[in-house]
């Protein structure tokens, strides 16, 4: 059996912290455009896949908005999973509502579509 949640307690963010930055947030994630060619992977540390043009740039992309990205890629594998991972839902429902255009919220990335491939990665733990 898998165990998504036991090293993803550092992704947990109290949504308080994540609104006192959410000016910082908002820019970063709407620096991000929609690539239909964009490469998929998996974030290790996420625990789930995420898409080229899903980051923030460079120099945006530190401190809470890092750990909110991989919080969103977390909560999105728990979606893909058919598992959706309450703890995490907050941080995604936030910024949905403040950067919706983010490419990671596009309906077929979270596709259960892609629940083979996230479990292969998962199991293999690349």
């Amino acid at each position: 059996m898998l165990c998504l949640t036991g090293g993803l307690d550092l992704l947990r963010i109290d949504v308080r912290r994540l609104r006192m930055d959410i000016d910082a947030i908002t820019l970063a994630f709407s620096h991000t455009v929609a690539d239909d060619d964009a490469r998929r992977s998996f974030d290790l540390l996420a625990g789930g896949l995420a898409w080229a043009d899903e980051t923030p740039p460079p120099e945006l992309y530190e401190g809470l908005v890092l750990t909110a990205h991989r919080a969103l890629i977390a909560y999105r594998a728990s979606l893909v999973l058919g598992e959706p991972d309450d703890a995490l839902r907050p941080t995604w429902q936030l910024i949905e509502r403040v950067c919706p255009n983010w490419p990671g919220f596009l309906p077929d990335r979270r596709s259960p579509e892609h629940r083979a491939t996230l479990l292969e990665c998962l199991e293999a733990d690349i």
